[in-house]
């Protein structure tokens, strides 16, 4: 027969058992103890690698050793999957675009190799950046609903640009579509610049583009109908928003989140968050992500698991209507 502890082994025991399961709790008080490695699901340069570094840099003023991690490939699925397999102990986070989190799930002919909503911790919604709708100046119009009876007269005739199949310009386009009845070409570039120089030379008629492009509007070399963003931007007064310009409700742009591995402790997640949300309110970071065209949106994790879910199903229905395929 199996002999009991003696009192002085039971302690021993007990108090070892209480020491490892007071390891997760101690390292969640002493963290961060060392480099924080943000993952971004692009290339450096560009939107999503801007949303990383400013995250980083507002956590660095608060004390964070933080790496960027820039992997592009596959159109941010392995910088994905690269997070879902992390230990969730904070120490591996994600600052992603939109399409490798909602929209991938339904687009890609084989589903990513994890399910966001599911493989992720939502931290914080990080930025919108708004959509311009741009039209070549040759084109006889003036406000968007001229461009949208323009194109309802000629089906058919009219290209719009996007930065390739499956992207927010290219379902925006769609979008649109979906929303005024006109009928219009997609044609794909491989870059925002070659999309946008598509409407400068006419190839395209239409087409929708971040905010960097108001500099060829301001140089008369396209002409802007309206914006997605909620109220007009300071850098454009005179561009409508397109509640403004007759399409009221109408949403599209990129969005960025921060993430981290599922399950990670909400003491964890509350910290990092709050962190981020003081940060990205400094009065000097609001105003150099506004001449960018970002609006920064620091919110709480439940409204971007909340956004998340939204999303999904609004662009899947988008994707299903308009019968967009990735080969």
């Amino acid at each position: 027969m199996r002999k009991p502890c003696a009192p002085i082994q039971f302690a021993v025991l007990l108090a070892a058992a209480l020491s490892l399961q007071a390891l997760p709790a101690a390292a969640q008080a002493n963290f961060p103890g060392k480099p924080v490695r943000i993952i971004v699901a692009t290339a450096a340069g560009g939107p999503t690698d801007y949303n990383a570094r400013l995250v980083a840099e507002v956590l660095q003023r608060v004390g964070y050793q933080v790496v960027v991690d820039n992997r592009g490939a596959a159109g941010g699925v392995l910088a994905v999957q690269a997070v879902t397999k992390s230990a969730p102990d904070g120490y591996t986070l994600l600052v992603s675009h939109a399409s490798p989190i909602v929209i991938f799930q339904s687009l890609l002919p084989e589903k990513p190799p994890y399910d966001a909503l599911k493989d992720l911790t939502p931290i914080s919604h990080l930025s919108n950046v708004a959509t311009i709708a741009l039209v070549n100046p040759e084109v006889p119009v003036k406000t968007l609903q001229e461009f949208i009876a323009y194109a309802k007269a000629r089906p058919g005739q009219l290209n719009y640009s996007s930065t390739g199949t499956g992207n927010m310009p290219h379902l925006t386009g769609e979008r649109f579509k979906m929303r005024t009845g006109v009928d219009l070409v997609h044609v794909p570039y491989n870059s925002a610049p070659q999309a946008l120089t598509a409407i400068i030379t006419g190839e395209a008629a239409f087409g929708f583009q971040s905010p960097d492009s108001l500099e060829q509007y301001k140089a008369g070399k396209v002409r802007a109908l309206a914006t997605s963003a909620k109220k007009r931007l300071s850098n454009a007064p005179d561009v409508p928003t397109m509640d403004e310009a007759g399409l009221p409700g109408f949403t599209s742009g990129a969005w960025y989140g921060l993430y981290g591995p599922a399950n990670m402790p909400k003491p964890l997640v509350d910290k990092i968050q709050a962190d981020v949300a003081k940060g990205l309110a400094q009065p000097d970071v609001i105003e150099r992500a506004t001449k960018f065209g970002f609006e920064l949106i620091a919110s709480t994790p439940e409204q971007l698991a909340a956004h998340m879910r939204s999303e999904v199903k609004s662009w899947s229905g988008v994707i299903e209507a308009a019968k967009i395929q990735m080969k």
